[in-house]
């Protein structure tokens, strides 16, 4: 009680949310990278201090840094073992888009409570437009189970490097 979560990302959990807001900005308005200008993240200190890495130097920090994983989701529309290591997060352009997300602690957040991991994603566009999604739950916790399709690629993610696809 209340269920089995399954991570849909290799970092902490609390970032999982912000991760899902993102990734759904980005797929469903086909965000590119250099339309991007800038990526706030508002949230709680219940959030924001456990993911206190701003610029990440190593794949470690990137796993509690929400300016790599807002990055990484930009650049390549995942966050998974693929993005952890650390040729990636010290390429050029994950560095150069980390300094282009904005963290910001947000009293409305923070008043909320801390029983849901709670953000706001704002990708602020090249265009003047600025693209907006709440965050509270995620893919793969007891509010919204990996659907059969979901599980399965996490497997396969997991799996790759060491069994064939047959």
């Amino acid at each position: 009680d209340p269920g089995v979560s399954v991570k849909p990302y290799p970092c902490g959990s609390l970032s999982h949310p912000s991760a899902d807001a993102m990734l759904g900005l980005v797929v469903e308005h086909d965000v590119e990278p250099d339309q991007i200008i800038r990526i706030r993240v508002r949230a709680g200190s219940n959030i924001l201090n456990p993911l206190r890495y701003g610029i990440a130097q190593n794949e470690l920090e990137g796993k509690f840094s929400l300016p790599f994983i807002m990055s990484a989701i930009a650049l390549r529309r995942a966050a998974g073992i693929e993005e952890f290591h650390d040729d990636f997060v010290l390429s050029e352009p994950v560095q150069a888009m980390m300094r282009k997300v904005e963290t910001v602690r947000d009293p409305e957040i923070e008043a909320k409570g801390t029983d849901k991991m709670r953000s706001v994603i704002e990708i602020h566009l090249t265009s003047g437009g600025r693209l907006e999604r709440a965050a509270e739950g995620y893919r793969g916790g007891p509010e919204r189970p990996f659907t059969r399709e979901e599980l399965h690629g996490k497997f396969r993610e997991c799996a790759h490097e060491v069994l064939s696809e047959d």
